[in-house]
């Protein structure tokens, strides 16, 4: 889970947003975000499974990564099967 997308939940369960935002940022302080979205694009792709570059984009925004990271992780995507945009 993204940082975007902790912060939301935590505001959907009624803590305000600047809480939320420094919750959301003192959870993931240590955690790299890419290693996080690589993760869950494993377990998208359990199966053998090849995502595309619009469906890792809409995977990763689902769970709330930044734009940065999201195409980072397509790029990365597109270098292991040789193919760049």
């Amino acid at each position: 889970m993204g940082e975007e997308r902790l912060k939301a939940e935590l505001q959907a369960k009624g803590i305000s947003e600047a809480l939320a935002a420094l919750v959301a940022a003192e959870a993931l302080r240590e955690r790299d975000e890419r290693v996080l979205a690589r993760r869950a694009l494993q377990v998208a792709q359990h199966r053998g499974r090849r995502l595309t570059s619009v469906q890792i984009g809409y995977l990763l925004r689902q769970r709330g990564f930044s734009e940065e990271t999201i195409d980072r992780m397509i790029e990365e995507s597109n270098e292991e099967s040789g193919y760049e945009e």
